[in-house]
């Protein structure tokens, strides 16, 4: 009977089980909590409170049955109740044109600590004697429960029984009144259950559980609560004894666990206000805790200090708010004596109310894939770092190499051949700044920050075709430039002369070496459009989503025989975006590859 008014809601989803018995009892039944706030009452009771949607669960006893009850007297005798763990009687009370006598018992844990409080409403309206039921009144409700009742007395005789009790042992009533539950139940089923039994004759309501053998040779678990009857000294007369079959909720309870068991992850339940009540086997071999121990406070023992305020604080907002919980946190793992990193995820189960039942929860070791992250970010940290010192340490002597040839070759009387060499040096430190340039906007965007520009009046047309020319003269006649009309803006004329080269660059490394490399400027609206086209195999379509990403590079790409970093496209995207715009790509063998570019021409 431990927690009756939860171990019904439990049920009700199933529609069967002690919740469905619950509310076809023809009784008034209510549950209190040892605030004497309303836990549970069924549908008889539900009629007399009032309409089928209201819900009292949670609301005070007293408020609820206002004008109906003496308060005083009645906060006197459910406190006896709490206090004594026995059963009395209430001051009779009537509801609408009923008259009822509520009987109070104690609702005890498997510890036979005092939960709450069982009240049944008899209904006393048609007895001339209002203090107590007739016999015929008495069977009927008594056989209509599905549960077992039992009335034994000092001598542990059976002196009642109702009809679920006969079925199960095969017997009719008079072949049980009479003799003692040992005859009744066996020499080794009464070796378990006598230590109960001698508890209850000694004053004590007494609750366990209980495996016994039917009629046919079938198990069956019952959860069984005894309740002594106290005469007019206090003396105990006998006792009433109440067994409700949970085979059916004892099996899924263990094939839960057998499949808990057989996890790989840490799995654990926790009731609705967050205490943890089971933990699968992985989580005792992982922490050493002795096995079948439950309770939050066992956190203390193996939770990293520095991750207790963070889980206490993420535990507490998620039991209020009912939201899925997920959070990370270290756990000292007993063999090695190392807290690993371990990932937290639960999820609520709610009744028909939307009042949770139950935390269903895992715990995933996730230390190697933790650990190899941070490691993967210091080294990508360390690697931008590098990256940026020597881009920036290359540029310095590249800078100074340049200056001293422009100086050579203003100053000295030089040959044509010797002149040459010289335009060839500086057009190669040129090259080399620029591949320097490159890496250091790379970096910065895959740190997530724009490529800075600087916007001025730019012909585009003119730059174009200075880039174009350029490359005629290092890759001969590849490149054909369709350029509509002259068009200018406010642009950063070296990002777009870069754009375009690494578009050409693309372009002679992949396209067809027997087809040329096409150029077109056109007109939208506002904006440019720079689109270049060559034919040549086609980029598959799951490698576009990724190949402007910086670093990355196709397939195809890395097994051909072009060397390249994976910039070149990263960058060509970076500088479009900087100034407002877009790129897009377009692949086919039968038309070709196309990267579209589009810049506004006056950003705002």
């Amino acid at each position: 009977m431990a927690n009756l008014g939860n171990h019904s809601r439990d049920k009700e989803g199933g529609g069967s089980g002690f919740f469905r018995y619950f509310h076809a009892l023809p009784t008034p039944v209510l549950v209190l909590g040892a605030d004497f706030r309303i836990t549970e009452y069924n549908q008889n009771l539900q009629g007399l409170l009032g309409p089928p949607a209201s819900d009292f669960r949670g609301e005070s006893f007293f408020d609820v049955f206002e004008g109906a009850i003496d308060d005083s007297s009645t906060l006197k005798l459910l406190g006896l109740v709490l206090k004594n763990k026995q059963s009395l009687e209430l001051p009779r009370l009537s509801l609408h044109t009923y008259h009822f006598r509520p009987l109070c018992s104690p609702v005890l844990s498997e510890d036979s600590a005092v939960e709450g409080i069982l009240i049944v409403f008899e209904d006393i309206t048609k007895l001339s004697d209002a203090s107590e039921f007739s016999a015929h009144e008495l069977n009927l409700i008594a056989n209509s429960v599905p549960i077992h009742l039992n009335h034994l007395d000092a001598a542990e005789r059976f002196v009642f029984v109702n009809k679920e009790v006969e079925r199960w042992w095969g017997l009719g009533r008079q072949q049980i009144l009479g003799k003692t539950i040992r005859e009744l139940a066996g020499e080794e089923a009464y070796k378990q259950i006598g230590k109960h039994i001698r508890e209850v004759l000694s004053g004590k309501t007494v609750s366990h559980e209980h495996t016994f053998i039917s009629a046919d040779g079938k198990e069956g678990i019952f959860k069984n609560t005894y309740i002594p009857e106290l005469g007019p000294e206090g003396q105990v007369q006998g006792f009433v004894a109440i067994g409700a079959d949970i085979t059916e909720l004892k099996i899924n309870e263990t094939n839960f666990r057998l499949l808990a068991d057989s996890m790989p992850q840490i799995v654990w339940t926790a009731d609705p206000d967050g205490f943890v009540d089971y933990y699968n086997k992985r989580w005792y071999d992982f922490t050493g805790l002795p096995e079948g121990s439950t309770g939050n406070e066992l956190w203390a023992q193996v939770l990293h200090p520095d991750d207790a305020e963070k889980l206490h604080e993420t535990w507490t907002r998620v039991l209020k708010t009912g939201e899925a919980y997920e959070t990370e946190f270290r756990v000292k793992k007993v063999r090695t004596g190392e807290y690993r990193w371990l990932l937290s995820r639960a999820r609520s189960v709610r009744d028909s109310q939307g009042k949770i039942k139950k935390w269903y929860g895992s715990n995933t070791d996730i230390h190697d894939h933790k650990i190899l992250m941070q490691n993967l970010e210091k080294e990508k940290e360390l690697r931008e770092r590098f990256v940026s010192s020597l881009s920036h340490d290359l540029r310095t002597p590249l800078t100074a190499a340049k200056m001293s040839s422009q100086i050579l070759r203003r100053r000295s009387a030089l040959g044509e051949a010797e002149l040459k060499l010289l335009f060839r040096i500086e057009e190669n430190m040129n090259r080399a700044d620029r591949m320097i340039q490159d890496l250091l906007d790379t970096n910065l965007l895959k740190m997530g920050q724009k490529i800075p520009l600087k916007l001025s009046d730019c012909h585009l047309t003119a730059v174009i075709q200075g880039v174009l020319d350029e490359y005629s003269t290092l890759h001969g006649d590849r490149f054909v430039f369709d350029p509509g009309q002259e068009l200018q803006g406010a642009l950063d004329c070296d990002g777009v002369r870069r754009l375009v080269e690494n578009l050409l660059n693309n372009g002679l490394k992949y396209g067809s070496h027997n087809s040329p490399i096409t150029v077109r400027l056109t007109r939208v609206a506002e904006s440019a459009r720079i689109e270049v086209h060559n034919f040549g195999n086609p980029i598959p379509l799951e490698d576009q989503p990724e190949i402007f990403s910086p670093y990355r590079r196709t397939d195809a790409a890395q097994g051909g025989h072009h060397r390249g970093w994976g910039i070149g496209l990263s960058l060509v995207k970076g500088l479009a975006e900087a100034h407002g715009g877009t790129v897009e790509l377009t692949s086919s063998a039968e038309t070709g590859t196309s990267f579209i570019v589009t810049l506004p021409l006056n950003p705002g």
